[in-house]
């Protein structure tokens, strides 16, 4: 963790110094990244919800559909007894 965390950082620090060099206002900048970042990973969650609800919502349709179809063979099977009866 603590290895990871310091990695970044030495891979960051070149992008960091260019930023506080020409930048107006750093802090601005990476506030602005963050947020931007932060943005996107809310609508990667939010795409993946919705992508896991469509799922679900497919597999209710389909047991449903199965479930009409099943449903409309034994009415057929019942309308065709009682035709033979008359």
């Amino acid at each position: 963790m603590v290895v990871d965390g310091v990695d970044t950082r030495e891979r960051l620090t070149p992008l960091i110094d260019d930023v506080r060099a020409n930048s107006l206002d750093p802090y601005a900048t990476f506030r602005s990244a963050y947020m931007q970042r932060r943005a996107a990973e809310i609508l990667s969650l939010q795409i993946d919800e919705t992508t896991k609800a469509n799922a679900e919502l497919k597999r209710v349709n389909e047991s449903l559909a199965e479930q009409v179809v099943r449903s409309d063979r034994s009415v057929a099977v019942s309308i065709d007894a009682v035709e033979r009866l008359l």
